[in-house]
């Protein structure tokens, strides 16, 4: 993997700083691991969440995706923080990137953007979202699911070529074709980046009328 640059002025030289990036991660990394796994037992098992069921579903995909980055980025780059350097070979440094940069991460983008607006829709629309469930759920976030499978092939299509970074200490690809790299980041970063800082305003701002309307009513909010 020696292609493109692996911009090595980044590489952390200083050990203690590199320990103490090691430990961070290592917190990070065991903190999804159980939390994630925590929230699927309690929803998928003991039925222990109580919200919304389409919500309940979408907070059980978003942790998948937490999961599988956490596996795909975090763990990888622990290691390789460890070792000074890439240790998995060129195959798992594909794989790696292909799970976390091209798969899991945009679809956990998309996924929280679905959640907010899902939100935002049962309180504006609460008469007529009630048949939403746990099965149309699951449509719509395999849908997801498919939609960023999709987006790989961008990637794919253009061509790229893998090499390690010291920047993130992982895997990146270098993709000559700026036309997939900007389709991509709309489709998977912007977009749902957008909807969901504007479905969370609005979310608090119904919220807070309801407040207001509340309190004018004697009642509690």
């Amino acid at each position: 993997m020696s292609l493109p640059p692996s911009r090595e002025e980044f590489k952390i030289t200083n050990t203690g700083e590199r320990c103490l990036l090691i430990i961070y991660l290592m917190i990070v990394l065991f903190s999804s691991l159980i939390g994630d796994t925590i929230i699927l037992i309690a929803s998928v098992r003991y039925n222990a969440i109580k919200l919304n069921k389409f919500i309940v579903v979408v907070m059980q995909h978003i942790a998948v995706c937490d999961l599988l980055q956490s596996i795909s980025f975090i763990l990888p780059t622990i290691t390789s923080l460890i070792a000074d350097g890439w240790v998995f070979g060129e195959l798992f440094g594909r794989i790696f990137h292909i799970s976390d940069v091209l798969f899991s991460y945009p679809a956990s983008n998309i996924l929280i953007c679905l959640l907010t607006t899902s939100k935002l829709l049962l309180l504006k629309f609460p008469l007529r979202t009630g048949h939403w469930n746990r099965k149309a759920a699951h449509v719509v976030c395999f849908l997801v699911w498919f939609l960023t499978a999709i987006c790989i092939q961008l990637y794919i299509s253009a061509g790229s070529d893998y090499v390690f970074y010291y920047v993130t200490y992982s895997v990146n690809a270098y993709v000559t074709t700026n036309e997939y790299i900007t389709a991509h980041a709309y489709i998977t970063g912007i977009v749902p980046a957008f909807t969901i800082i504007l479905t969370t305003v609005f979310i608090l701002h119904h919220l807070y009328k309801a407040r207001r309307i509340s309190q004018r009513s004697g009642g509690t909010l």
